[in-house]
């Protein structure tokens, strides 16, 4: 996993936290001077809540920060409205983790804020013939306001469509 900024982004950089296994990165700094967390992870395929405690359990105290993760979570957080199955499916334990911390903390999913009932899907599985939303940002409930044009892009390179949202922080605007 890895945190990329582009050409000419204002950010100072303060420390980093970073997986032994690559599977996830949370970068502390300041985005156009404003203090920011930035978290990408890589969910395993599988459901593995002590992975996503792991993650949580790493970011730092965000009372002076505000919160961005992004990244492919393997799990759906909505098994009605984030998979084209027919079937209903239970919430997975990873799901159900990573909904209470939304809850707690105050993060939304940036996507679903814009697009409430709407349905719109970042993998296919061909083994399942079914299609899911398991690549989000969240972002901290603070700067929900400050994001616009959340978009799920074609499948090109891989097997997921890029997900990309704009965010204007202290008046500058920063895409995704």
């Amino acid at each position: 996993v890895a945190i990329l900024f582009r050409k000419g982004t204002l950010f100072k950089h303060i420390s980093t936290i970073d997986d032994k296994d690559g599977r996830y990165i949370i970068v502390i700094g300041e985005l156009n001077t404003e203090k920011v967390i930035l978290v990408n992870i890589y969910g395993p395929n599988f459901d593995s809540p002590l992975f996503f405690k792991k993650v949580l359990n790493n970011i730092p105290e965000l009372t002076q920060y505000n919160l961005i993760i992004g990244g492919d979570f393997n799990c759906t957080l909505d098994p009605y409205l984030d998979r084209s199955s027919k079937q209903r499916k239970n919430k997975s334990h990873s799901s159900d983790l990573l909904n209470a911390y939304m809850q707690a903390t105050n993060i939304k999913d940036v996507w679903r804020t814009e697009n409430p009932t709407g349905r719109e899907y970042s993998f296919y599985s061909p083994v399942h013939k079914t299609y899911s939303r398991i690549d989000y940002f969240l972002v901290d409930a603070k700067l929900i306001s400050l994001t616009y044009e959340p978009k799920y892009h074609n499948i090109i390179i891989s097997d997921h469509a890029p997900l990309t949202f704009k965010i204007k922080i202290n008046g500058k605007t920063e895409n995704s």
